[in-house]
């Protein structure tokens, strides 16, 4: 049985059965059988839900922040208090035997404490980044082959140009990657950065400061030529701000200050929602000042909230939100629910429906195991 825990990070998976099936793959951060967390299996379909594999053993303890799923049925991710030093690793998760490998222990030369988790490209290959370790301490880029399980240390953050990343890059179309530095840079308040798989180059396209947007702790996404994130401070209010940043022209615009009301301190990435429209979600704020889901218009500049967490439905969402086959959003929240312990929700942004689809317990952690 699981222990109590706080619900962290999941990933949509669809597997093939014999009945098409779609899965939730997340992972506690503490509990089950040795203390240090188990890798859960919900079906969105059946509201079934399935402990896949109990860390501690096999020192996977501390998720990072996305997993990575493979064919046939393989998660890839980072831990951070995982390895053979204890300061993270990369492993394989395979979800139907249960089976865990840890595949490369990170250190202090080729980086370590990845928060961020992992991110597939186009070449096939997965991209990660640590907040410690490399040259200067300060963090590492780095490469992972998940078919000639070959890791490569790519570039080392020197403060300067940003420093101690605790999230992950996206992918442009041009194949180039682009991310951010929660710290560091000319304000020591990070930045936005490009990095070139093929000649290794890298370059800061914009040093943030606390007025337009402070300490992005979450990776941005790409639409439409634009880089599209959000900050943890800074902005009109000092709650935070989503930006755009304009590939083309180098242009860097506030398209939105927090003011509590509205949500409060985003820590997770935005998603896309079909065309010119994304996705959000707030660690803080809204109505009870614990937490909200939004909407932002890229094409009209209109932004709308669309849920207040109230506690029994969750409190502190910090997970990513995801969209799944149905058109629907899930997510998860560290605390409250019924008991506390944190909640997995699902979310109609058309009918604004919420339901609450496990909460975690004193004694028991996960109920139901199945949605009514």
């Amino acid at each position: 049985m699981l222990r109590p825990g706080w619900l962290f990070y999941c990933v949509l998976l669809v597997r093939v059965l014999p009945v098409s099936a779609q899965f939730i793959y997340g992972q506690c951060s503490v509990g089950g059988t040795y203390g240090d967390g188990v890798f859960f299996e919900y079906n969105i379909r059946t509201g079934q839900f399935r402990e896949v594999h109990h860390c501690g053993i096999n020192f996977c303890s501390g998720p990072g922040k996305s997993l990575v799923a493979l064919p046939p049925d393989y998660l890839f991710g980072t831990t951070t208090i995982g390895g053979m030093g204890s300061e993270g690793d990369i492993f394989r998760l395979e979800t139907g035997s249960g089976y865990y490998y840890s595949l490369q222990s990170l250190n202090q030369s080729n980086g370590r404490l990845p928060y961020g988790g992992l991110m597939r490209a186009s070449n096939g290959m997965l991209y990660g980044m640590t907040t410690s370790g490399g040259d200067y301490d300060l963090g590492t880029l780095f490469l992972y082959d998940p078919v000639g399980l070959f890791f490569d240390r790519l570039y080392s953050f020197n403060g300067s140009e940003g420093r101690s990343p605790e999230s992950t890059v996206c992918e442009g179309p041009d194949g180039k990657l682009y991310g951010t530095t929660g710290y560091g840079g000319n304000r020591n308040t990070g930045g936005t950065f490009c990095f070139d798989p093929l000649t290794g180059s890298y370059s800061v396209l914009h040093h943030f400061e606390p007025p337009s947007g402070a300490a992005p702790l979450c990776g941005p996404m790409y639409q439409d030529g634009s880089i599209w994130g959000l900050c943890y401070t800074g902005g009109q209010f000092g709650l935070g701000v989503l930006y755009r940043y304009d590939i083309n022209s180098s242009n860097y615009r506030v398209e939105f200050s927090f003011d509590r009301i509205n949500g409060a301190f985003p820590t997770s990435p935005l998603i896309p929602a079909g065309v010119n429209e994304i996705y959000g979600i707030t660690s803080q704020g809204g109505l009870y000042d614990q937490g909200a889901i939004f909407r932002y218009s890229t094409a009209h500049g209109i932004y709308q909230k669309l849920h207040d967490f109230e506690g029994n439905n969750g409190d502190l969402p910090m997970g990513p939100l995801l969209v799944a086959s149905d058109g629907q959003l899930y997510g998860t929240t560290q605390l409250s629910g019924t008991h506390g312990y944190g909640t997995l929700f699902r979310f109609n942004p058309d009918s604004l429906g919420f339901e609450v689809l496990l909460t975690l317990t004193d004694t028991m952690a996960f109920i139901p195991r199945e949605a009514s």
